[in-house]
């Protein structure tokens, strides 16, 4: 794979329906065109190409009860990876985005917490337990491949 660039090729279709029930994703969207694809979100915060993947960074648009959506997807835009960062009742703002390396970058969410998120050349296996499985999605095989490693970040001298 090739070192992470930043893109601005992707954009997530309107909201339709903002009402309290409505959906929590958006529809894809490549240059302008449907994808067919749909992904957590309706802000597109950041976009980068990693080697033949694409890694978006989506939240749902509220800094009063923010969640930040982490997808990495294939050339062929299908879901690869994914993590997600976020607490009821907590606000939160994507700042301070910066790139360690090829591979790897910081950022701020919630408020002054910081995160590394490092996107491996080949996926890790992981085993995950029943408790992480989210009832909203469709439940994951209980060994996952994970492409994205999210730790915090190391505290400073």
């Amino acid at each position: 794979m090739h070192p992470m660039r930043p893109l601005t090729r992707f954009s997530l279709s309107e909201p339709a329906d903002v009402a309290p029930d409505a959906t929590m994703d958006s529809e894809l969207l490549l240059d302008g065109k449907p994808t067919g694809r749909r992904l957590p979100g309706h802000v597109l915060e950041q976009q980068f190409q990693v080697g033949t993947h694409y890694l978006l960074l989506t939240t749902q648009g509220s800094p009063f009860e923010e969640t930040l959506h982490l997808c990495l997807l294939n050339e062929t835009l299908s879901l690869l990876d994914e993590q997600h960062l976020g607490q009821a009742y907590t606000p939160g703002l994507l700042r301070d985005v910066t790139r360690l390396s090829e591979w790897q970058f910081q950022f701020s969410f919630p408020g002054d917490e910081r995160w590394t998120l490092t996107v491996l050349q080949h996926p890790k296996h992981q085993w995950k337990s029943l408790w992480q499985a989210q009832p909203e999605r469709k439940l994951r095989r209980l060994i996952s491949r994970r492409y994205l490693l999210l730790e915090p970040a190391p505290h400073g001298p």
